[in-house]
């Protein structure tokens, strides 16, 4: 048996909840009304390929906030998860790999331009990938490396216009005890997401151990194609109505939320 993934240092990403039935029904009405004012504009076509691959608005706000904090970690995403019995890191890093073919988002990066930033979704097939060999460190000493190694990893910054932006990492401390430790920046994944991910991965793991095919394709559409849709929806004037409800809602709204912290506030966040 080659269990994948036991146990994990962020369990609720990707999860599905329990809803109280009432609350489920409240919100299954909001969400059927949500799609019928939509219509037809759910519907996201694929972008032009000859076109300026612009930012989704999200992500040109993150970009942004990333050119005053450029150089930290303020928005890396690290995960580790646990693995319990033998392990095929070849298996497992051809997995990695194959999630990486199939994802731009795990193959791009952002350059500035004059006025703006713009994404590059580069043709490599492969990730970032190391392998930390630790088995011959005494059981004792593990808990303090593997902080170790877990510090410096979520404080190791991106490069955004060289990327990668993801990294994934294996440290074997014996033959049945290793983690997997992956990094993203928050501008190409988030907690929904890699959730999404992990699953996916695991999946491709357990099918190659078992000499399955799982011809999986890419999807039809990425993140990309979003972006370009958004945009698009934003210069017809698509997003006013919802600009105005905000502007109104938020009129008079406190610069900074004073909630009572549990230390002093920093003077640099």
């Amino acid at each position: 048996m080659n269990p994948l993934l036991t146990s994990s240092s962020d369990r609720h990403a990707g999860d599905e909840r329990v809803v109280a039935p009432a609350l489920r029904q409240r919100l299954d009405a909001r969400l059927r009304a949500a799609r019928a004012a939509i219509g037809e504009a759910t519907t996201i076509p694929s972008r032009d390929p000859e076109g300026v691959p612009r930012l989704s608005l999200a992500e040109e706000h993150l970009w942004y906030l990333e050119q005053f904090v450029g150089g930290t970690a303020t928005y890396t995403i690290c995960r580790a998860w646990k693995v319990r019995g033998a392990i095929d890191r070849t298996a497992l890093h051809r997995s990695v790999d194959d999630l990486v073919r199939r994802h731009p988002a795990l193959r791009t990066t952002f350059a500035r331009t004059e006025n703006d930033a713009v994404r590059t979704v580069h043709a490599q097939t492969e990730a970032d990938w190391h392998w930390h060999d630790r088995t011959g460190l005494e059981a004792s000493r593990r808990p303090e490396e593997l902080a170790r190694l877990l510090r410096t990893e979520a404080t190791a910054p991106f490069d955004l216009t060289a990327g990668p932006l993801a990294r994934f990492n294996l440290v074997s401390f014996a033959a049945d005890e290793h983690v997997l430790v992956i990094t993203l920046h928050h501008l190409i994944a988030d907690g929904w997401s890699l959730g999404l991910m992990l699953r996916e991965l695991g999946a491709d793991y357990q099918a190659r151990l078992s000499g399955v095919t799982l011809n999986r394709e890419r999807p039809p559409r990425d993140y990309a194609d979003f972006a370009a849709w958004q945009r698009s929806q934003a210069r017809s004037g698509a997003f006013e109505s919802s600009i105005r409800y905000w502007e109104e809602s938020l009129r008079g709204a406190p610069a900074m939320l004073e909630l009572p912290p549990d230390r002093p506030r920093p003077a640099t966040p």
